[in-house]
């Protein structure tokens, strides 16, 4: 009972650090949309595209890789080989996100006006490079219990940008003077975090090994590979919208319906994370039980704040379009009502059960599957559908990866589809969320004041939380 409350407490604090620096980001992205005119906001979304696919390509799985050699590594000196083979091996990758970042502006332009990106290319690489280098820095933090200060670190460095952005907006500054502080920012807190990791093995002869580097590149190409395709099918919308289209404001009104509300990911990479070394630990020892157990624990916990949120979005979407992005953007309030179904499939990791079982290929063939089938069908909907028709292609595709990720997962680990998860209670705390929502719903649509209706969308997501972990405490898990 001790383990289980201190392994739900440390849950919960990477849960609510990765929260608030994913919330701090976004808020900067946001506070974008309601300054900028509509076709500097396109223009930015476009770069945002392209440097979100680039660092997915350059991060290529190493996060991954480096948390399980780290925690196999025999000694600090062990573990230092390790990491500076998974840098070496940044280095390399982030040799073909330039390509894949000059092939995709090549391929893709937003603006057909004579607007060039050509002065941006610099900051937009540099950002890139800092996004990647990144990519491993939590995991070595959390290896050395020293999470405090890369959360420090971050925290501060959204914070700064944000006060950075409101002065360059009171002086009236245009898209080039932010991008700058978005490319200094990022580079600054990426240079504190690489010196305090050096501090961590300070001691530690410097080895860069052939052999750790294959190893790291053998267990993360992958998922790496995998996980590139996880973002491309976040970015299929607004590459297909870019193609088809190359209308700036379209794209705006495109990616702000159908965007990754930052909690979502937080809650079940911070949960799944602490499980999984429990998880694997079981598995190594045949402990298939125990394994669940442990899953069980970590979908549970995800799904009781979870379900109150993601209801909140589907039904409340056009208050929260409004507050979040403005009243221009009111019109992908619909998008992000059908994109939001898709968060429901959240309350755990895809991947879990094929990284225990270093399985890492099923995870690339499966998401190489989801994003032809996505991109089939968003090139197809948004031509019959306009622009909510990428958002049903997105719930589609998303569907079709969790069905098929559930089978497979199951075989590779050889336990029955049926106890995969706690479906159970998982659909018994689902219906509990629906029925608290429903008279706030009644309430809130007869209300004509837009802050009187944050206030009770607020308060409903408290009160639904709430009343979900004190039904679930009544519970054990282990019998579910």
């Amino acid at each position: 009972m001790i383990n289980t409350i201190r392994n739900q407490k440390e849950s919960f604090i990477l849960y609510a650090n990765n929260a608030f620096v994913a919330i701090l980001n976004f808020i900067s992205i946001a506070f974008l949309s309601h300054i900028l005119i509509p076709q500097d906001y396109g223009s930015f979304k476009y770069m945002f595209m392209i440097i979100t696919i680039c660092v997915a390509l350059g991060s290529l799985g190493f996060a991954q890789a480096v948390f399980y050699y780290i925690y196999q590594a025999a000694d600090k000196v062990e573990e230092y080989a390790y990491l500076n083979a998974s840098r070496f091996s940044l280095l390399l990758s982030f040799s073909f996100s330039v390509i894949a970042f000059y092939t995709l502006n090549y391929y893709l332009t937003v603006d057909q006006s004579g607007y060039s990106f050509n002065k941006f290319y610099g900051l937009l690489i540099g950002i890139i490079f800092s996004g990647i280098v990144q990519s491993i820095e939590l995991n070595i933090f959390l290896k050395n219990q020293r999470s405090w200060f890369y959360f420090t670190n971050m925290i501060s460095s959204y914070i700064l940008r944000l006060i950075l952005f409101y002065i360059a907006y009171l002086y009236q500054s245009g898209l080039f003077t932010y991008i700058n502080i978005w490319f200094v920012n990022a580079l600054l807190s990426t240079l504190i975090n690489q010196l305090y990791i050096e501090s961590l093995y300070e001691g530690s002869p410097y080895k860069l090994s052939k052999k750790y580097i294959i190893q790291i590149i053998k267990y993360s190409m992958p998922i790496g590979i995998a996980l590139f395709f996880g973002v491309l099918l976040v970015q299929v919308d607004r590459v297909v919208l870019t193609y088809l289209f190359k209308d700036p404001i379209k794209l705006a009104i495109i990616s702000n319906g159908n965007f990754e509300v930052p909690l979502i990911t937080a809650f079940y990479a911070s949960f799944s994370t602490i499980a999984f070394p429990k998880m694997l630990k079981a598995y190594t020892a045949n402990n298939t039980l125990d394994m669940l157990k442990y899953r069980y624990e970590y979908q549970i916990n995800v799904a009781l704040l979870l379900f109150p949120i993601v209801l909140a979005f589907i039904f409340f979407s056009a208050e929260i379009m409004t507050v979040v992005f403005g009243e221009f953007y009111i019109n992908s309030a619909k998008l992000f009502s059908v994109y939001a179904i898709t968060f429901l499939f959240r309350f755990t990791s895809y991947h879990d059960l094929f990284l225990i079982a270093k399985k890492t290929k099923y995870i690339a063939y499966i998401q190489a599957a989801e994003l032809i089938l996505h991109v089939v069908l968003t090139y197809v909907f948004i031509q019959m559908f306009s622009l909510i028709g990428a958002s049903i292609a997105v719930l589609v595709t998303n569907m079709f990866y969790f069905f098929v990720a559930s089978y497979l997962g199951s075989k590779v680990i050889n336990i029955p589809l049926r106890i995969l998860y706690p479906y159970k209670r998982l659909l018994y705390l689902f219906v509990i969320s629906l029925i608290i929502i429903v008279p706030f719903y009644s309430l809130i649509m007869n209300i004509d004041t837009l802050y009187i209706k944050v206030i009770l969308i607020a308060a409903y997501t408290i009160i639904n939380i709430i009343t979900l972990y004190f039904i679930n405490s009544k519970n054990d898990v282990s019998t579910i």
